[in-house]
């Protein structure tokens, strides 16, 4: 567990799902973000705005690879909806999920913000349940940062993420 590494200085920082409450591990929330269905083209629900997401209870999903703490809080969200997602495809690149969303083969539950990054999607909020996520940056406060993480860090404190379309 990436917790587990920070402990032991393995690594420096790790971004998680939620906040980290143990001693000497500094953690800060990044953003609030909605979460959004990425449905190909062709989909039948394609000119909605909204959706529940019960509505594709049945339909074929993209996904990220188990281990992933977004795949777990997707996985999560499907079942408040009600079901269990039919994954066809899992995939650890987001440019490779979105491919197979275009190409039809699926659909994806993505961060809002990941359009700015990937082609074109039609998205659709969800309505119920309210999908949304709060990533965070831990470290250990107790081990040394070299210049470079210490720079990443301040960045990452300091960058204003409402400000960004």
């Amino acid at each position: 567990m990436k917790i587990e590494l920070l402990e032991k200085g393995e690594i420096d920082f790790c971004l998680t799902s939620s906040s980290i409450d143990r001693p000497g591990i500094g953690c800060l929330l990044l953003m609030t973000e909605e979460i959004v269905l990425a449905v190909p083209d062709t989909h039948r629900l394609k000119d909605r705005q909204r959706i529940h997401l019960s509505e594709v209870a049945n339909d074929r999903f993209i996904s990220l690879k188990p281990g992933y703490c977004f795949r777990e809080i997707t996985d999560e969200f499907c079942r408040k909806a009600g079901f269990i997602p039919n994954i066809v495809s899992e995939g650890d690149e987001p440019a490779t999920i979105t491919g197979l969303i275009r190409a039809g083969l699926g659909i994806a539950l993505i961060p809002i913000a990941a359009k700015k990054e990937l082609p074109p999607l039609t998205l659709l909020h969800i309505e119920e349940p309210v999908c949304q996520w709060t990533p965070h940056v831990a470290w250990n406060e107790n081990q040394y940062l070299s210049l470079a993480a210490q720079t990443f860090r301040d960045f990452v404190i300091n960058y204003d993420y409402k400000a960004k379309p």
